[in-house]
């Protein structure tokens, strides 16, 4: 009995002493690993974003303060997805890593190879940092490796918010209009005074629909195009609707429509942009038979109902 005790002891002695070091062997090596940021870079420096996938690439720049996309003759970027994107990164740090063989890299896509983003900040030509983002190993995580080195990791990052596309960072709101206080269209012509729409033919004696006149207002002051056309689509004069915006600057508008695609021109750009159908039939289907109050019927007044009715009442 005493043999038996003694054994038992020992090997509970044993147990408690291996799990002392896997313990310790557990803590020494997150020690190894203590988590820090992994794509340190100076925002202030920072001039320049290139994200690549294996098809496709956008290069944003800062010039004179504005951030535009490069390779589309300097049309703005959507500077509040920037942000959004840069905090982001700003944000990972590092973990456990999954793997620190290169020999994985492809087959996370995280190599050089074979890649699902590669995003590089600079200082005008200047390399700052440089990252892959890689396949996705669960909900809203992407496995991430600085290129310089083997370890990869899976941090909650999504690909999809650093699009490769330049539509994506486009500023959708780019051709909007700022004030307006006159419009012109195909039919008609509108100014406003004292903050009230009214008709800008002197002859015109109708009073203009102020519902119609502020949503077709409204909508040149929020407008958003969808995305930029590399070749313009050839339409003629007759297939074009033109309208004309005056505030704090003056603008002339070219829509039209091309196989079932929307599009829009503003004289100060050279681009065309595409344009949601919605917003196109918003500007372009608006007449002036639209911006008029239609007047209702007047109904007779009692001292003449009996002699519309041809009735004639004795004296």
């Amino acid at each position: 009995m005493n043999k038996l005790s003694f054994w038992l002891g020992s090997f509970l002695a044993l147990q408690l002493l291996l799990a002392s070091g896997i313990f310790l062997g557990n803590r020494f090596g997150q020690s190894a690993y203590e988590s820090k940021p992994l794509f340190a870079f100076d925002k202030t420096s920072m001039n320049k974003m290139i994200v690549k996938s294996e098809d496709a690439e956008v290069i944003m720049s800062k010039s004179n303060g504005n951030w535009l996309i490069s390779d589309a003759e300097g049309l703005a970027v959507d500077v509040s997805k920037l942000d959004s994107a840069l905090k982001k990164l700003q944000a990972l740090k590092s973990n456990w890593p999954v793997t620190t063989t290169a020999s994985s890299h492809e087959r996370l896509e995280v190599s050089s190879a074979k890649y699902q983003r590669r995003i590089g900040l600079y200082q005008d030509d200047t390399l700052l940092n440089e990252l892959y983002l890689g396949s996705s190993p669960g909900l809203r995580k992407a496995y991430v490796r600085p290129v310089d080195d083997n370890k990869v990791y899976a941090l909650e990052i999504n690909a999809y918010e650093f699009s490769s596309i330049k539509d994506d960072w486009l500023d959708k709101k780019l051709l909007a209009v700022k004030d307006a206080t006159a419009i012109k269209g195909p039919d008609y012509g509108l100014k406003k005074i004292n903050n009230k729409w009214q008709f800008d033919d002197v002859n015109e004696l109708s009073e203009v629909n102020a519902d119609k006149a502020n949503q077709l207002s409204n909508t040149l002051t929020s407008l958003r195009v969808t995305g930029v056309v590399d070749k313009m689509p050839q339409v003629t004069p007759q297939e074009t609707v033109s309208i004309e915006v005056s505030g704090s600057d003056k603008w002339h508008y070219q829509l039209f429509e091309k196989d079932e695609k929307f599009y829009i021109k503003r004289d100060d750009n050279k681009r065309v942009f595409t344009l949601g159908k919605q917003e196109y039939d918003r500007l372009t289907s608006i007449k002036m038979a639209d911006l008029k109050v239609v007047e209702t019927e007047k109904t007779p007044n009692s001292g003449n109902q009996s002699e519309a009715s041809g009735v004639i009442k004795d004296g």
